[in-house]
């Protein structure tokens, strides 16, 4: 029987009978991860897209009480757009 152990980065543990450890303390699925993501990630906007976005957003929705609407399930994604949308300054309705 092997010994129980705990990733270090997402904090999967040896329950999940698939898993395995290196030596930098991460998991097998943080591991395919890191490698997936570089193909997922879409790079090619400008830096200062998401700024230049938000700013037209804010000026669509000057005069209204909102500038935008945010659906909530209260998971990490949908918590980040919450989070990304107060730290741009826009003024959501979630």
């Amino acid at each position: 029987m092997s010994t129980y152990r705990i990733c270090e980065r997402c904090v999967m543990d040896t329950t999940a009978k698939e898993i395995v450890f290196y030596e930098d303390g991460r998991c097998s699925f943080c591991k395919e991860f890191d490698e997936r993501i570089s193909l997922e990630i879409h790079n090619d906007l400008p830096d200062d897209f998401l700024k230049t976005f938000a700013e037209q957003v804010k000026k669509d929705g000057k005069n209204k009480d909102y500038d935008c609407l945010i659906g909530i399930s209260g998971g990490v994604d949908s918590s980040y757009v919450a989070y990304l949308t107060k730290q741009l300054g826009l003024r959501p309705l979630a």
